[in-house]
């Protein structure tokens, strides 16, 4: 099963909130692999996702889950920066952009709880190759019919789902 979602996405917040025990009991039964790509829809996302992946596969869904359960908090910090905290960020050079937007947010604090050090934190928002990787990941997703998030795939094939009550009978249908 693959998942399409994005880190400032409420709906894909809500179903990381309702799927995460089910799913990670059918994830152990080895009938089911969860693989979840980031279908980065703005800045804020692009920022959120750098540092979920910046820890590492033992980091990721500790740190994505942390995000989409603080969400409503760093996504309001942000979109409600003064003018002048905005006119700020813009008068830096790109690769310092991110990193204080992700300061601004709350993230490089919760990425540091989660063992992402400051230093390393500060080289994956700032890496290029990191954000070209998401770009990519957003363009096969456009590629495969992701119009929304979060979106669902089981054995390469779309389900119309948007949560787990949706999603649950896909997977038992396919042998999950």
């Amino acid at each position: 099963m693959i998942e399409y979602g994005s880190l400032t996405c409420p709906a894909c917040a809500n179903f990381s909130t309702a799927a995460k025990a089910p799913l990670a009991g059918h994830v152990r039964t080895g009938k089911v692999s969860f693989e979840f790509r980031n279908y980065v829809l703005n800045s804020l996302d692009l920022t959120a996702a750098l540092l979920a992946r910046c820890g590492g596969p033992s980091r990721f869904f500790p740190l994505t889950e942390k995000f989409y359960a603080t969400q409503p908090q760093w996504v309001r910090k942000l979109t409600e920066l003064s003018q002048a905290q905005k006119e700020e960020i813009q008068k830096l050079p790109s690769d310092q952009q991110i990193a204080r937007v992700a300061e601004h947010g709350g993230l490089t604090g919760m990425a540091a709880a989660a063992g992402v050090t400051p230093q390393r934190a500060k080289a994956c928002l700032a890496d290029r190759a990191g954000v070209d990787r998401l770009v990519q990941m957003r363009k096969a997703g456009d590629a495969a019919g992701v119009h929304g998030t979060p979106s669902f795939f089981i054995n390469g094939a779309a389900v119309d789902a948007h949560g787990w009550a949706e999603l649950l009978p896909a997977i038992r249908k396919a042998g999950g």
